[in-house]
């Protein structure tokens, strides 16, 4: 008989096996598990970036909306929530 077989018929070294088999799987799920969570914290914060960007875009269309409507900067910059100094870069560019 071999070593290998010898040592598989012991009970205490296939107490120690299991309990080393059992703590491995635990390590994995813990990572994946962790690996999971900071992919969806990563996907929430992209989302959140997106949505702000977006908010900020339709705030800078507003703008150059009014700004052609012939709405003082002060008031664009009132309903808007834009720096007045945003709002002076948007009047060059039109």
């Amino acid at each position: 008989m071999d070593s290998l077989e010898r040592l598989s018929l012991r009970q205490d070294f296939m107490g120690v096996y299991d309990a080393e088999r059992v703590h491995r799987k635990e390590i994995n799920t813990a990572r994946s598990e962790g690996y999971e969570e900071g992919i969806q914290e990563g996907i929430q914060e992209g989302i959140q970036e997106g949505i702000q960007e977006g908010i900020q875009e339709g705030k800078l269309q507003d703008a150059k909306a009014m700004l052609k409507d012939g709405i003082s900067i002060e008031n664009v910059s009132k309903y808007t929530g834009l720096d007045i100094e945003i709002i002076n870069k948007l009047t060059k560019e039109l």
